[in-house]
């Protein structure tokens, strides 16, 4: 059954857990910075990311944001391919306020890993414009 405006899903859904999908692109053995899920955590995080990105090494990041109708987690990660990803995970993606409505998407940085002139406890990276690969969606069957 798909989205009806006005009513929810109701089949089982399976769960998107975004700290398992970026630490697992990182690899065993990355530096993990650790979740960041209150602002008096974040500048660890920001420093012990930054420090990484810097590097070679293999890491991940993982800060918990304010949404306006929804909680959003982002998560940086570097794995052995030395490649810098972005996965957002948003636990409402209808708008609805529906169970199983997440997802994780997943986006290759284009740039270095920075943070926001606005937010200097914010990470961030330039993405392509596109949406960026569906790693997770909750309204796929639960398995």
């Amino acid at each position: 059954m798909g989205f009806v405006p006005g009513r929810c899903p109701s089949e089982p859904c399976k769960t998107c857990d975004i700290a398992s999908v970026a630490r697992a692109a990182a690899g065993p053995g990355a530096t993990d910075c650790g979740w960041s899920r209150k602002d008096k955590e974040r500048e660890r995080l920001v420093r012990c990311a930054l420090e990484q990105a810097a590097g070679t090494g293999r890491f991940v990041a993982i800060e918990s944001l304010q949404g306006i109708d929804s909680f959003i987690i982002e998560a940086f990660a570097r794995g052995a391919d030395g490649e810098l990803l972005r996965f957002w995970y948003d636990s409402d993606g209808s708008g609805a306020n529906c169970p199983c409505s997440a997802f994780i998407r997943r986006h290759r940085c284009t740039s270095v890993l920075t943070t926001e002139r606005e937010e200097p406890d914010a990470l961030r990276c330039d993405t392509d414009p596109t949406p960026g690969d569906l790693v997770c969606s909750e309204k796929s069957p639960s398995r």
